[in-house]
């Protein structure tokens, strides 16, 4: 009933969602194997890192991408994010040195998907300044804790972190009991790994 209730007060999806899911699903695989360039965005490779990669555009726009799961490395993350709703700050002091790196006048955005959206609120959790420096924060199929709230929860409220959901993706079924996000976009389409997957944005 809650989720049903949910879903009437999603928004919908406009192009920047779509660009953004588009490069944070370049950001998966291989650091050597991630496009240089997709549509008018060109990936800045002195910031690549296992989970990062930086987007930047001619209109003075940054967007750090942070990938989710991919491979056996990440489970254990994965498992923490189930238990306590929080994963380790693994990517914050990546995230600082980006943030120093970039020009005052560049407006910077963060999107990230799966287990990334969980890294990339640790290290807001951790740092108010890694939070204030970003503009908005845009977290695709979001995993919430069934047992414990954790960081995924603490940002809800925020009108500056845009949620989008598959009500079909277990992965955040964790989160359907809760009051809608004060931002977010809904959809009910696909099974298992296809509720879950990057493209379907």
């Amino acid at each position: 009933a809650q989720s049903t209730v949910n879903a009437q007060k999603g928004d919908g999806l406009n192009e920047v969602d779509e660009q953004y899911a588009r490069l944070v699903g370049a950001t998966y695989g291989d650091v050597e194997n991630r496009p240089y360039v997709i549509d008018h965005w060109k990936r800045q490779a002195q910031f690549d890192g296992s989970f990062i990669s930086v987007w930047d555009n001619p209109d003075g726009h940054r967007l750090i991408a942070v990938r989710g799961t991919e491979g056996a490395a990440d489970v254990g993350q994965d498992l923490l994010v189930g238990l306590t709703g929080r994963s380790t700050n693994l990517i914050g002091d990546e995230l600082l040195q980006i943030l120093a790196a970039t020009p005052k006048d560049v407006v910077v955005d963060l999107a990230a998907h799966s287990l990334g959206v969980s890294l990339a609120l640790q290290a807001y959790v951790e740092s108010d300044l890694t939070y204030k420096h970003v503009h908005e924060t845009y977290l695709y199929n979001p995993a919430w804790s069934p047992i414990m709230r954790g960081s995924v929860d603490h940002f809800e409220r925020d009108t500056n972190v845009r949620y989008f959901i598959n009500m079909n993706d277990v992965v955040s079924m964790g989160g359907l009991g809760h009051r809608a996000p004060s931002n977010v976009v809904y959809r009910s389409t696909g099974l298992a790994g296809g509720a879950h997957g990057i493209a379907q944005w």
